[in-house]
This record gives C-alpha cells, sequence and structure tokens, in this order.
C-alpha cells in the first residue's frame, strides 16, 4: 500500500459511512462523497454525474475542487449513453475504473497518459447496473492513480453507489406514499358532491401541492376544448384559448387517447405546441397531458405545466393517470346530474306554461269581464313565467295609441 492509502485519515472515512447511511437526497450524497474524496484522497478535482432514469444521459451534479464556469459547462452537457460508454473501453480500464481523457481540458487518449487524464470510477447498484460516475483529475504524483489507492476510491464509489440506491429508493417509496394520500384525499372530496364547479377546482387546487400549475380542459358543445379549471401562472388569454380535436397537444392527447410529456416545449417536434405564445403558455416549459375517459370516449384533458425545463418525468404522468381516473368519474356524473337538473326545469318550465294557458282558457269562455280577464291573464303570465314585472297594453283605436289596461308584479310600470 502506498503512502497515501496508509495515511489516509480514518475520521474522514467513518464521517463518510455516517453521511452516506444518513436520509439525505442523492444530490446533497453525492456532494459529500465529492468532498471527502477530495479532502482523504488528495485528488485536486473531483465531479460526479448521476445517470437520468428518463434519457440514460449522465448529467453532472457534484463538485469539488471545480472553478464555476466549468461547473456550468458540465451540468449544460449531459453525456448521452454512447459517449460514456465509448469512455468504458478494455485500453482505458485500471482495476473497476477507467483513464479517460478529461472533458474540460482536451487530453490524449489512452491508459499511457496518467498525469493528464481523468479518471472515471463506475457507480454501480446492487444489480452492477451503471448509476453514475465519480470524475476525479489526480494531483501531478503519479501515486495517486496507483492500484492501491484506486482500490480505496473503488471501495467509497461502491458504498456510495448502494447508498445512492437506497436514497433513490427511500425518494421513490416516500413519492408512492405522497401518491397514494393524494389520490385517497382526492377520492374523498369529490366523491362528497355533485356539483361540477366543486369537483373541477378541488382536482386542481389538490395537484398544486404537487405541481407549479394545473389545469382542466373539457369539450364542450362546439366540440372544442375549453379550461374549466386552472390554478396557477395563468391569465384571461391564455385561459380563452379554444383548441379543436388534434391541435396543439391537448388536441393530440384527445385524438389518441393517450398521455403526453414535453420537457422542454419551445423545442418540440413530435407535435406542435398551439397557442403557445398566447399570454401566459410563452413561460411553459415543461408540459404534461393526460386524457380524461369515460365509457369509451375522451371528454377532456388533465394538465400540469413548470417554466423550467425537464421538470417532469414519467413518474409524473403515472400520477396524473391515476388522478385522472380518478376524478373523471365524478366529472361525468356531475355532468349528467347537471344536464338531468336542466331537463327538469325545462320540463317544469313547460308544464307550467301549458297549465297558464289553461287556465287562461277556461277563463276565456267562463267570463265577460274584460278588465277581470286581462287582470288574470298579466298576473298568470307573471307568476307562472317568474317574470319580476309584466304589463298588458291595449290600442286605443280612436287616439292610436298603446294604453295600459293591466299590470302584475312590483316593479314601477315602463312608459312605452
Amino acid at each position: 500500500m502506498t503512502d497515501l492509502a496508509r495515511n489516509l485519515p480514518l475520521g474522514d472515512l467513518l464521517a463518510l459511512g455516517t453521511q452516506l447511511r444518513a436520509d439525505i437526497t442523492p444530490e446533497t450524497l453525492l456532494q459529500d462523497v465529492a468532498d471527502a474524496i477530495r479532502r482523504s484522497l488528495g485528488y485536486r478535482r473531483v465531479y460526479v454525474r448521476l445517470r437520468n432514469a428518463d434519457t440514460d444521459e449522465l448529467e453532472a451534479c457534484a463538485f469539488s475542487g471545480i472553478p464555476e464556469d466549468e461547473i456550468v459547462t458540465l451540468r449544460e452537457r449531459p453525456l448521452a449513453p454512447a459517449e460514456y460508454q465509448a469512455l468504458l473501453q478494455p485500453k482505458n480500464r485500471l482495476s473497476e475504473s477507467y483513464l479517460t481523457p478529461g472533458e474540460t481540458t482536451p487530453v490524449p487518449d489512452g491508459p499511457s497518459d496518467h498525469d493528464s487524464g481523468t479518471l472515471l470510477v463506475p457507480l454501480r447498484g446492487r444489480s452492477d447496473r451503471l448509476i453514475g460516475a465519480i470524475y476525479v483529475e489526480p494531483a501531478d504524483d503519479l501515486a495517486a492513480i496507483e492500484l492501491p489507492n484506486i482500490k480505496v476510491l473503488e471501495a467509497i464509489a461502491r458504498q456510495a453507489g448502494l447508498a445512492l440506491e437506497n436514497a433513490r429508493l427511500a425518494a421513490r417509496t416516500q413519492r408512492l406514499l405522497a401518491k397514494e394520500q393524494l389520490l385517497v384525499e382526492l377520492g374523498r372530496e369529490v366523491s362528497d358532491t355533485l356539483d361540477l364547479d366543486v369537483i373541477l377546482a378541488r382536482t386542481v387546487e389538490r395537484l398544486k401541492v404537487e405541481f407549479q400549475g394545473s389545469a382542466i380542459a373539457l369539450l364542450n358543445d362546439q366540440n372544442e376544448l375549453e379550461i374549466v379549471a386552472a390554478v396557477g401562472r395563468i391569465d384571461e388569454a391564455a385561459r380563452n384559448v379554444r383548441l379543436r380535436v388534434g391541435e396543439g397537444i391537448c388536441g393530440w392527447v384527445v385524438r389518441e387517447g393517450l398521455p403526453f410529456l414535453s420537457n422542454d416545449t419551445w423545442n418540440e417536434t413530435r407535435v406542435t405546441p398551439a397557442a403557445h405564445d398566447i399570454g401566459t403558455n410563452q413561460y411553459i416549459r415543461s408540459y404534461i397531458a393526460v386524457p380524461l375517459r369515460t365509457g369509451g370516449r375522451v371528454i377532456g384533458v388533465l394538465t400540469v405545466e413548470s417554466d423550467q425545463v425537464n421538470a417532469f418525468t414519467y413518474e409524473d404522468v403515472d400520477l396524473l393517470e391515476a388522478v385522472a381516473a380518478q376524478v373523471v368519474g365524478p366529472i361525468s356524473s356531475a355532468r349528467l346530474y347537471q344536464e338531468a337538473q336542466l331537463l327538469a326545469e325545462q320540463v317544469r318550465r313547460r308544464n307550467k306554461v301549458l297549465e297558464v294557458i289553461n287556465t287562461l282558457a277556461r277563463m276565456a269562455v267562463s267570463t265577460l269581464d274584460l278588465e277581470r280577464l286581462l287582470a288574470t291573464v298579466t298576473a298568470e303570465i307573471q307568476q307562472g313565467f317568474g317574470y319580476g314585472h309584466v304589463e298588458l297594453y291595449l290600442v286605443d283605436e280612436e287616439r292610436g295609441e298603446l294604453e295600459l289596461v293591466a299590470q302584475a308584479g312590483t316593479e314601477e310600470p315602463v312608459t312605452p
């Protein structure tokens, strides 16, 4: 064992082990790892890339000894799978690690350039799947990349990989519990009412806890998507947008009956976003839309949005689909109830019209008192149709003018 490995401060490793077992976020955990490696092993520059589960890209997320301008560059340039697989070649291998050209300072390829390369140490989980990588740039002392010191670094990487997997599992468990709680509470809130506006408002308000903004759009009588409830950053111009089936992301979702996730709406090419330059729509960078489906047909969409790129994952899509399945039943029931109430009101008013007509017909054949007949006609119309005030005029043939002959209601008569 070299002096570097032999003189490694034991307290740093013990502290690192404690930190790795702590309940912290993956980013914080990796930052602790980067700082501990640089402090304990004497490497001058350390940074960590974490694999994005959705894109498989390696994204830089923790840095120690890296200048700010290089941090910006590293963050802005994730490594695609083809790029990092090209680095993991047998010619670059040292133990379980790889000596590769640096990312920020071009250097010759190959393991012979030990004094100028970057040591890439894979982070792997229990299944040996790559979940990230630690990049270290050794000091000028070549002892830093001798096998015993690399073994120490790989031991830390293995511990970090397992801890990272545990942290992700814990975070996923918390998200699942939060999802279940959201669904249970939302189900309770939307199932105890038939008021459509209340159901829609409760749904988007509940989603506001998890997302920056959300909205529900339903197909109206013109078969256009119309926003009926929204929270977050939305102005009247954006709220008044109407979309045809097949138009924009939401129209596509209705037509296809499938969810859609865009983590960069400004550069979206699969579906052309509609009305993206209207009102507050111009600030939307990430967007999810899922169908509201009932009885084999789509009646609308449930959407969430963010003003940040890459704000969502497919776990968010799963959550929204679960929410959509939870609320579409109450929404359909409330709409049917509204339609039934409207139909009942129409029937009631029609029956009242027939009742008024029958009353007037009986009155017409039962009296010759014109003044009484006209007063009764006016009162029946006012009460039967629910008007606030009714006036009846007859033409005075001698003067050629309208003359008020009867009125009913509480308002003052209007001069014709």
